[in-house]
This record gives structure tokens, sequence and C-alpha cells, in this order.
């Protein structure tokens, strides 16, 4: 089953003068739009069971009525099966579609250099150790462009090696030579090109994977992104990059988990911009983690399941654009993680 936000698109008429001999008619179109949430307490832990009173879904601040919750996991539930739980839960046997992205245009001197090769090495055991046979992962890098160095790959002993080359400054794959989900989708000229900057490089790689059906978790390593402060040099506006690379990461359904490269983040413009990068797309930003292996063992236990959330929303025929959306819970006490809007 493939998820997306702008899934159907109805034609109504809708008529204006009824008792006129000629009548006037507005055409609306109708649309179904199926968001996924992620809802846990502080500990991290999934919670089961909830239903559309629980949850509220505001489209451009508008409230909007939800008309079906289901619950989608890629394990079983401990003390029953899916069909007997006492609430809505399809076990989906879709893979999950992860992203391992290793910025490393600002990555200078021994310091971060080790701490790249260590995020590395526990990326490496996050794929080993922490991943579900089937879980299909690619690895990604930016250094003076996009790198690709695994497509979306099940072969996970593969995949380390792949790691291994992104963290070691390698090349990368040659997209005018090579096949597969992402790469099929990437034009090479675009990728030597125009993809200087990391918001460049992640809208290109967010298009790619647009393509590949069902949920994707990109995880990504950086230091943070040079162009919005030019790590002392005057802040700048970077948002004209900034909101085409959401609105495209958004689209193609992917939520953005950072693990920061610095030991010692400063909040600063850079940071804002990481901060922002994850709310918006329904991941998370890591800032201090002293070691990576946490961090990447609660994303993975975070994504073993989410809550489908349908509602119907109509626009006047014609009339297009990205269209932001909120979704909070009653319940104060859990806490609810989903992307933050759709192109219509």
């Amino acid at each position: 089953m493939r998820l997306f936000l702008a899934a159907v698109t109805l034609f109504l008429a809708v008529p204006l003068q009824a008792q006129e001999e000629e009548r006037f008619e507005e055409t609306v179109d109708v649309e179904i739009v199926l968001v996924d949430a992620i809802v846990t307490n502080s500990r991290g832990e999934q919670i089961l069971g909830l239903g559309a009173e629980d949850f509220e879904v505001f489209e451009n601040g508008v409230e909007q009525r939800i008309e079906s919750v289901e619950y989608y996991t890629n394990r079983r539930l401990l003390d029953q099966p899916e069909s007997q739980a006492p609430f809505s839960a399809v076990r989906t046997e879709e893979p999950r579609n992860f992203v391992l992205f290793f910025d490393k245009a600002e990555v200078i001197g021994e310091s971060s250099r080790s701490r790249l090769w260590r995020a590395g090495k526990q990326a490496r055991e996050f794929v080993e150790k922490e991943l579900a046979e089937g879980d299909r992962v690619a690895v990604a890098a930016h250094r003076a462009r996009l790198e690709i160095y695994s497509d979306f790959s099940s072969d996970h002993a593969a995949v380390m090696e792949a790691i291994d080359e992104a963290v070691q400054f390698g090349n990368g794959i040659d997209p005018a030579k090579a096949t597969g989900p992402i790469l099929s989708e990437l034009d090479a000229g675009e990728v030597m090109g125009h993809t200087g900057r990391i918001y460049d490089a992640i809208r290109v790689l967010g298009e790619a994977i647009g393509a590949t059906d069902g949920r994707k978790v990109m995880i990504l390593f950086t230091p943070g992104f040079g162009e919005a402060s030019g790590f002392g040099s005057a802040a700048r506006n970077d948002d004209i990059w900034f909101d085409p690379m959401v609105r495209t990461l958004n689209q193609a359904h992917t939520s953005v988990y950072i693990l920061s490269l610095l030991e010692e983040p400063a909040w600063s413009a850079i940071e804002q911009y990481l901060s922002r990068l994850a709310s918006e797309t329904g991941g998370e930003y890591y800032r201090r983690a002293v070691s990576f292996t946490s961090p990447l063992r609660r994303i993975e236990n975070e994504n073993n399941g989410y809550y489908l959330l349908t509602y119907r929303t109509s626009k006047p025929s014609g009339e297009h654009g990205y269209q932001e959306i909120e979704v909070k819970l009653r319940n104060p006490e859990f806490n609810v993680k989903a992307r933050e809007g759709y192109l219509f």
C-alpha cells in the first residue's frame, strides 16, 4: 500500500443560483488527505489503542473532521493477534525505508572527523543489530555535492560497506551509470551541477526517494547547515532554500531525524534550521548526544508503528499550493509527531 498525503481528488458541482434559467456552478475539488502520526509517551514508547476522538487535525488553522484512524505496525502485538486486538491494528508487510545521510561539508579538524567516524561505526551497528530483516537502507552524503553510496537495499552487509566508504570520503556511485529506486529517479546533471548547497542536495534526494512506496525515515548526521550562519559570519535568511526542501520532504513522505556531529553545539541560526527541519517533517533533533547508539535505537523503536488519519478537505477548482497541517492530541501527556503540510 502506498501512503501519501494527497490521495484522491473528487469533483463536485455546487449550484449557486438554482432558481435562474441560466444555472451557474462552482467546481470544487475535494481531497481525501492521509497523514501518518507517531504517538509516544515521555520514554519514547508507542501508545496504542487511540481513536479519532483522541486526535485533532487542523489544515491552514481550520479544524478538520477526522473520518478514520487506523494503527499500522511492522511487529506483531505481544499479547494477541492484530485481528483480535481491542482496537484497530493492521500488521503491514511493507519494508521500512531508512536513509542514512552524512553531511561532511563542514567536517573540519580532527575532532569533527573523529565524531564523523564514530557516527559511521555506530550507524553500522544500528543496521546490523537494530534493523529487521527486510528493512531497506540507503546511504547518502553531501560534501561538494550530493553523493549516493547505496540505493535502497535490504542487503545489510553491503549497506555497512557503503557507510564505511561514505565516512571515509569516497566518491559514491555515479548516478549516470547505475540504476535503483533512487538512482533511476536522479538526474546526473542536476546532481553534479545543482546540489552544492546542503538544502538543494536534500531536496533533490527527497524528490528521488518520493517515488518509493511507503514511509521514509532520513537520519541526518550533520554539524549544522553552514549556509545559515557561515560558522561565525553574519546569519543569513536561508528560507528561500529551506522551505522548498521541507515541502519536498513532506511530499515524499519522509521524516527527518537529526544527530549533531558537534559535541557542544551552540544555539544559533544553524540550530534553528535543524530544529525546524526535524519538527516540520515529523522527526526529532538530537543536539547533545554523547553517543549515537541510544538515539538510533530510539528512532528505530519509534518507527515500529504509526496511526493513519484520514480527513476530507475542499478547495476551489484550480487552486493549488502547499497546505499547512497540524496534528494535536487531546491528552497532553502523550507526544505526537506528524509532518506539517502537503502539496495540493
